[in-house]
């Protein structure tokens, strides 16, 4: 065979090699394609598992919330729920931590009333409320507000014997309230937000200067979780001849992907953000 015929041979040869790299690359690539559907497939039935689970162990969070019902509208005597009286209403809560839940009560509430109104551990005679400034529920809601509530929650519990039960039962309110209403909605598409009151604006100090008050995490998943209640302070606000500002452009949507993400923060809230802390 000559030359050109053994060039030739090798030509075919290395044409046939490189075919069989091709569709081996090509086999690969669709292997791994495969696998990663069925790898998102996987995590997208734990994280429904994971909701289902928490949503489920969550009943008792509205049960609690149904038998301390809502404040009037206007409200007519003082009213309030706070992270620690809601913990401490489970059935199954125990003995030793009736008195360190008392410790969640100066942050995490939700007060209502004839003369006053506030967040947290802020309690505002309505005298000095300037105005009610409206947000987005749902575009209020990040990861690391997510995060820190838990690790507030962390950092109040530091040394007290029943802390992970504790940090369970948060996961299990917030999953309640923040995303129940997100059951049953499409998966691809968006949802259109929630205004809630989010910060009161009022006159404090000795030279009246305006001062603000502002939402965190578990009075926003109070809120989102009972319109009455928002019902009632706004009713209440405009009884008090006080402003209620809502923002500019109407509501907003969000986008669900980004929702769903921020309600797995929050089933494994405990797990994810604890971790390297201890």
């Amino acid at each position: 065979m000559g030359i050109k015929g053994r060039l030739g041979n090798v030509g075919g040869a290395l044409t046939q090699a490189a075919s069989a790299g091709k569709a081996a690359a090509e086999r690969a690539a669709a292997a791994g394609r495969e696998a990663a559907g069925r790898s998102a497939t996987a995590g997208r039935a734990a994280a429904d598992a994971g909701r289902d689970r928490l949503a489920a162990g969550g009943d008792w969070v509205m049960e609690a919330l149904e038998r301390l019902g809502a404040p009037d509208a206007p409200a007519t005597r003082p009213w309030e729920v706070s992270l620690g009286s809601l913990i401490g209403s489970h059935p199954l809560v125990p003995g030793a931590l009736a008195k360190p839940l008392k410790l969640l009560d100066r942050f995490g509430a939700v007060r209502i009333g004839p003369d006053s109104v506030g967040f947290d551990g802020d309690d505002i005679p309505w005298d000095k409320v300037v105005e009610i400034r409206m947000v987005g529920g749902y575009r209020s809601l990040t990861k690391d507000v997510i995060d820190g509530a838990f690790e507030g929650v962390r950092r109040v519990l530091i040394a007290v014997p029943g802390r992970d039960w504790v940090l369970d039962r948060v996961a299990e309110a917030l999953t309640s309230l923040l995303f129940r209403r997100l059951r049953g909605a499409d998966e691809t598409g968006t949802v259109q937000d929630v205004l809630v009151p989010g910060e009161i604006v009022y006159r404090g100090g000795a030279f009246g200067r305006k001062k603000s008050c502002e939402v965190s995490l578990y009075p926003l998943a109070f809120l989102l979780g009972s319109p009455a209640v928002v019902h009632s302070l706004l009713t209440t606000a405009e009884a008090r001849g006080v402003p209620v500002v809502r923002p500019e452009g109407g509501i907003d949507v969000v986008e669900m992907a980004v929702l769903r993400e921020l309600e797995a923060r929050a089933c494994g809230g405990p797990a994810k953000t604890l971790t390297a802390a201890e």
